[in-house]
C-alpha cells in the first residue's frame, strides 16, 4: 500500500491505496474539478456538503455508464450471432 496526498477543493487529504500513483491523480482531478463545476452551478461553498453532492452525482455517472455497458454487450451479442447466422448460411 501506498500513502499519497491529494488535494480536494483545496483541502489537502491523505489516503492509502494500492492503485498506481496516475490513476489516483487523475482520479482526484477530475472528482475536484465536478466539485467546481458543482460550486459554480449551485453558488454552494460548503465543502462537505459539495463532496457529498460530488459523491452521488459521480455515482449517478457510474450507474449511466454501466447500462450503457450492458447494452453494448447486448448489442454486440446480437451482432455476433448475427453475423454467426451469415457465415453459416454461406457455407
Amino acid at each position: 500500500m501506498k500513502k499519497y496526498t491529494i488535494i480536494l477543493f483545496g483541502e489537502s487529504y491523505t489516503i492509502i491505496s494500492d492503485e498506481p500513483a496516475e490513476d489516483i491523480t487523475q482520479a482526484a482531478e477530475y472528482y475536484n474539478q465536478c466539485m467546481e463545476i458543482l460550486s459554480e452551478e449551485t453558488n454552494l461553498k460548503d465543502v462537505k456538503k459539495l463532496a457529498f453532492l460530488t459523491g452521488l452525482q459521480l455515482s449517478q455517472e457510474l450507474l449511466r455508464m454501466q447500462r450503457r455497458l450492458l447494452h453494448l454487450e447486448d448489442t454486440e451479442q446480437k451482432v455476433q450471432l448475427l453475423a454467426d447466422t451469415i457465415e453459416s448460411s454461406l457455407e
